[in-house]
């Protein structure tokens, strides 16, 4: 069985002058349930990845999104940077869905939610808050912000 891909790239055109994309893929299931503990390191180089299943490789050979299987100590989803970071972003798949298409998938935007939880300023956060109003005049950060408050499962 084989189920197919979700996934969306998008880009602003070159005449544009706000140049932008924003892209998600999400894995077929049978790739959600593969352990991918070699890959991440999980039974080597890297413990605290054990368990770790990534969900949307956004950009796949730099980040993605993923969950922990039998790890108490780790709820929700977390953003894995590739060079070795990864940061919870207190929100479950449902949360993570809706921000998704507010976000409009805009390139990094998991990396405002790390801004907001942390307080800690994060590459490509004033990029988004700059040009998704440019781009998609229905957006607004100060709303992206009040929907992630009131989907924190970290806060309930």
């Amino acid at each position: 069985m084989c189920c197919k891909l979700w996934k969306f790239n998008w880009k602003t055109k070159a005449k544009n002058e706000v140049n932008a994309e924003g892209t998600f893929d999400f894995l077929p299931i049978e790739r959600l349930l593969y352990d991918w503990d070699e890959e991440f390191g999980g039974n080597d180089w890297a413990p605290d990845m054990k368990g770790f299943r990534p969900l949307d490789m956004f950009y796949e050979s730099a980040g993605c999104v993923g969950f922990f299987v039998n790890r108490e100590d780790k709820l929700g989803l977390y953003l894995y940077k590739f060079d070795g970071e990864t940061h919870p972003l207190h929100i479950d798949f449902d949360g993570y869905l809706k921000l998704l298409g507010l976000s409009k998938g805009f390139g990094w935007w998991q990396n405002a939610l790390v801004e907001i939880s942390t307080g800690e300023h994060q590459p490509n956060v004033d990029d988004f808050k700059e040009k998704m109003p440019q781009i998609f005049p229905d957006f607004s950060y100060d709303k992206f912000i009040k929907l992630y408050e009131s989907l924190r499962i970290d806060k309930q």
